[in-house]
Formats: C-alpha cells, structure tokens, sequence
C-alpha cells in the first residue's frame, strides 16, 4: 500500500489522490447533474416523452461534463477518450431509461422517477469513466489499465 511520500508523487504529477478525485467528480457531476436534471424537467413540462427529455438532456450534458470531468476530474489531456466517453454514456443512457421505465410501471411519476435515477447512474459512470474513459490519458499514465 503506497505511503503519504506516493501521495505527495501523485499530487506533483497531476494524479489528484482517489479521495479528493471523487470529491471533485461528485462537486463537477453535481454541477452537471442540475444542468442536465433541470433540462430533462423543462422538456417533460414543455410536453417531450421522458424517451426525447433524457436523451436531449443526456447529449447535451455529455459535451459539457466531458470536457469538466475529463480535465478537472481525471487531469487528462488531449482528446483521445471522447469516442470511449460517448461509448460510455451510450450504455449509462439505457441503463438510466430502464431505472426510470421500472419506476414508472410501479406507479412513479416520470420527475421523481428521473431524479430517482440519478444517483445509481452517477456512481456507476464514476467507475465507467475512471476505470476504462480516462484511465489511459493521465498525467503520468503509461498506456496500460492500471492493476
């Protein structure tokens, strides 16, 4: 287990230590989440299927939170993870209509059930996002998924 002298090697090389890294997504993410929440929320009241609502939301919260995350979150450079980024969130988008689909058929109206479906979706993008996005572009990294 690496001691306070790797930490200290981490925060010189950019890498910011695991605790303030998820700090730091959940402040961005939060940011980005009332953006995306209050887009999906106007759309529903503007009369859009909670289908077109997440999906507007989601593209147009994905263009902004990957440039975010990707600096002020992973310290990652360069453009390379986009198309693992978009990928990515690909998958979370369906993951996020099934959560909101299962809570509607239990009787969940579509505004709580979005916003019911915002914390499972953000904790599983978290890992998504560090674990196979970004973790070949920061600082320091060598290329390879790290052990």
């Amino acid at each position: 287990m690496p001691g306070p002298k790797h930490a200290t090697a981490s925060r010189r090389n950019g890498v910011l230590p695991e605790k303030h890294r998820f700090v730091r997504y959940l402040a961005v993410g939060g940011i980005n989440t009332g953006f995306s929440y209050g887009l999906y929320s106007l759309l529903l009241w503007s009369g859009v299927s909670y289908h077109m609502a997440s999906l507007c939301a989601m593209v147009l919260g994905i263009f902004w939170s990957y440039t975010t995350q990707r600096a002020a979150v992973f310290g990652a450079s360069g453009g390379s993870s986009l198309l693992r980024y978009l990928a990515a969130w690909s998958c979370l988008y369906f993951l996020n209509i099934g959560i909101i689909a299962c809570l509607k058929h239990l009787g969940i109206n579509d505004y709580v059930a979005g916003l019911v479906a915002t914390p499972p979706v953000a904790i599983m993008s978290y890992f998504v996002l560090k674990l196979v996005v970004f973790s070949n572009d920061e600082p320091g990294s060598t290329g390879h998924p790290r052990q």
